[in-house]
C-alpha cells in the first residue's frame, strides 16, 4: 500500500503553535477575525497582504524549528514502512530556508519515509499521480478535496478541527497505529 503523510499537524505540532502566534500577532495589529475555519492565517483574519507576508516572514521558520514531533509518530511511521511506502507529501518548501529546515528537521529526528513531494498545493492532484491508497491529512480543505476526488484519507483532528461526514478520524498516531493493525 502507498501511504501520504502530511507534515504540519500530522508530523509536527505545528497547527496549534501557528494559530497561537497568529493570535497574538492579529491581536499586536488590531485585525479581525473573518473565518475561524481556515487553517491559513493569512485567510482566517482581515490581514492586509503585507501583514500577512509579515507574518509568515517572522513566524515561519521559528514554529517550523520548535514545533514538536507527534508522540509516538516515528514508531508508527517505522512499522508501517515495514509493509508499505510511506510519502510525505507537503506545501512546504516554496521558500529556500524553509526547504533545508525541512529536511534538516526530519533527518534529525529520524523520520522514516521513503519519499518526499514538496510545494504540493493539491494533495488530491499529488495522490492520484504517486498512486497514494491512503493519505493521513489534517487540514480540512485538503481532506474535503481529497475526498470528493476519492482518495481515502485518514483526517488527523485537533480539538479545533471541524468536523467532515464520511470520514475516517483519528486523533493520535496511537489510533493511527489501531487503523492499520500494525
Amino acid at each position: 500500500m502507498n501511504i501520504g503523510v502530511d507534515i504540519d499537524g500530522v508530523i509536527y505540532q505545528t497547527e496549534r503553535l501557528f494559530r497561537q502566534y497568529a493570535e497574538k500577532y492579529n491581536e499586536e495589529i488590531g485585525g479581525k477575525m473573518i473565518n475561524p475555519h481556515i487553517a491559513d492565517s493569512r485567510l482566517k483574519y482581515n490581514w492586509s497582504k503585507e501583514q500577512g507576508q509579515y507574518f509568515v516572514d517572522n513566524y515561519l521558520i521559528l514554529v517550523e524549528t520548535i514545533a514538536d514531533l507527534y508522540p509516538d509518530v516515528r514508531e508508527v511511521l517505522g512499522e508501517l514502512k515495514k509493509l508499505h511506502k510511506i510519502t510525505i507529501i507537503t506545501a512546504r518548501g516554496e521558500q529556500k530556508p524553509e526547504l533545508e529546515l525541512t529536511k534538516k528537521r526530519l533527518a534529525e529526528d529520524k523520520v522514516p519515509f521513503d519519499n518526499i513531494l514538496y510545494c504540493q498545493k493539491s494533495k488530491a492532484k499529488a495522490c492520484k499521480e504517486n498512486n497514494i491508497d491512503i493519505m493521513i491529512e489534517d487540514n480540512y480543505l485538503n481532506v474535503l478535496e481529497l475526498k470528493e476526488n476519492g482518495i481515502r484519507c485518514l483526517y488527523f483532528k485537533e480539538d479545533f478541527s471541524i468536523d467532515i461526514d464520511d470520514v475516517e478520524e483519528v486523533t493520535s498516531w496511537k489510533e493511527v497505529k489501531k487503523f492499520f493493525k500494525i
